[in-house]
Order: C-alpha cells, then structure tokens, then sequence
C-alpha cells in the first residue's frame, strides 16, 4: 500500500494504527490545531498590503505587484521563509 501511494511505510503504518484504535475524527481532515498558525498568514498579509494590486474596495486583495525575488527576500526577513 505504501509503495502504491509512494509514502513511507512508517506513514501508512502509523495512520493504519491510528484507525484501528478509534483515533481519527471522521469529519475532520487535521487534528485539532494542525496547520500553520494563523500569526503567518497575518504577518503575510501585512507584507502583501505594502504594495496592493487590484480592486482596492474587493474583499480578496491580496494581490501585489512585488516580483516573486522580492517577497522572498522579504519573507526571508521577516523570518518566514523557510517555516
């Protein structure tokens, strides 16, 4: 099953372990608290708001006209990058 999923064994082992035993919530796809925190995504948006590209009225405006050389530089920075 791991080959045919290219996982690592360890993985399938683990997750095959954890519904046997009850352990996973049917509805959820990550556990509790699982996923980067929150705090990123606002320090990201903070970074994207310096330079907006857009509707500026829009409720999705994260766009930008920064170059991807640049984001990077500054995620790197402001110590995101790399997480």
């Amino acid at each position: 099953m791991a080959q045919w999923l290219r996982l690592e064994v360890e993985t399938v082992a683990r997750g095959r372990r954890q519904l046997l035993a009850g352990e996973v919530e049917r509805e959820r796809i990550r556990r509790v608290g699982g996923g980067r925190p929150r705090a990123e995504k606002k320090r990201l948006r903070q970074l994207l708001q310096d330079d907006p590209a857009g509707d500026p009225m829009g409720r999705r405006r994260l766009w930008t006209g920064k170059r991807l050389r640049r984001i990077c530089a500054e995620l790197a920075q402001r110590d995101i990058a790399g997480r």
